[in-house]
């Protein structure tokens, strides 16, 4: 559920959470930690991203520190 996401986005942002929820590896929300979300800059990005994709599970289970990287 995006709402979901983007409440645990708002309120545990800085502590990667809202990437826990969306199934990424252990690293992320520990960066997310160390670097309060590079400043909030992550979580402002993630906010928008999340509230605007018509489907949150192109996020899903991403394992980059910046959710929206593709791989390859």
């Amino acid at each position: 559920n995006k709402w979901v996401a983007a409440g645990l986005d708002l309120s545990l942002g800085m502590f990667g959470v809202h990437r826990l929820y969306l199934g990424t590896e252990a690293h992320v929300p520990v960066m997310y930690t160390l670097t309060l979300g590079c400043g909030g800059i992550l979580i402002l990005a993630d906010l928008g991203l999340i509230l605007l994709s018509k489907d949150i599970e192109t996020y899903s289970n991403s394992p980059h520190i910046f959710m929206w990287r593709k791989e390859g």
